[in-house]
């Protein structure tokens, strides 16, 4: 089964934790999630995620910018229980900062080991074009995922991204702090490294770029199919080398 998004939510905060709700998660076997948190430098405290039907995240790398203001934390899960009405919950230990958070969910992912590759990069120059690390899947038919932090202006709008990408949410907070995610399916694996272009200028807090293998139930066809030829081949062959043997035989004891 080819991968396809389900669903995805954003939601914005400025103090404590939040919540993406009303997420209607059936058939889906993967979620991707992240938020960006801007506060006084120094002052971050780790942040969690939870879902309202208690599968397990595991957190990717997160991305700090230099000047320490601004860190976007990210995680995915391999789902494996879903919802008409799923919720996902951001726990911060942090004070009063401001807080945006995209998450994705995503059917036909494999089941036990999704995650394939992952890259991020921080504090691209100030502008509207910020271009995210490349990374290349080992294998055909994979979900790429861009994750976008970044710092400008309140209201800021992201206006495209390239190289065959969708955009499934961008969140701004009415300060400066914006969450972005973006994903491609692609058939055929090759480098992706799009180009986020947002309405406003800004510092790019954090990029990351992650992709995640396809069910294991789509490349066994072939592999079966491969096997079932070779053993029709030998079975044909025995039969047509076996008649001959035969027929010798019959002619000898005659």
């Amino acid at each position: 089964m080819a991968i396809a998004l389900v669903t995805s939510g954003k939601n914005i905060a400025t103090s404590g934790n939040f919540s993406i709700s009303s997420l209607n998660t059936s058939g889906a076997t993967l979620a991707v999630a992240a938020i960006n948190q801007y506060g006084p430098s120094g002052s971050f405290a780790t942040n969690s995620i939870s879902d309202s039907q208690g599968n397990t995240w595991t957190a990717l790398t997160s991305v700090l910018s230099s000047g320490g203001n601004e860190r976007m934390s990210a995680w995915y899960a391999i789902i494996t229980s879903t919802n008409a009405s799923h919720s996902v919950t951001f726990t911060n230990g942090a004070g009063n900062h401001y807080y945006a958070a995209t998450v994705a969910f995503f059917s036909g992912t494999d089941t036990s080991a999704p995650l394939d590759q992952q890259a991020t990069a921080a504090n691209q120059a100030q502008g509207t074009n910020h271009t995210a690390p490349s990374v290349t899947p080992s294998t055909n038919n994979q979900l790429v995922v861009s994750l976008l932090g970044s710092d400008g202006p309140g209201g800021m709008t992201a206006n495209s991204i390239d190289g065959g990408f969708t955009i499934a949410q961008f969140q701004t907070t009415s300060s400066s702090t914006a969450c972005g995610l973006a994903y491609l399916v692609q058939t055929t694996a090759a480098a992706a490294a799009p180009t986020w272009v947002l309405s406003s200028a800004s510092a790019e807090g954090g990029l990351n770029s992650t992709t995640y293998k396809e069910s294991g139930g789509g490349p066994s066809g072939p592999t079966n199919l491969k096997a079932l030829n070779t053993n029709v081949k030998a079975n044909i062959k025995a039969l047509n080398t076996n008649p001959i043997a035969n027929i010798k035989s019959i002619n000898t004891n005659t």
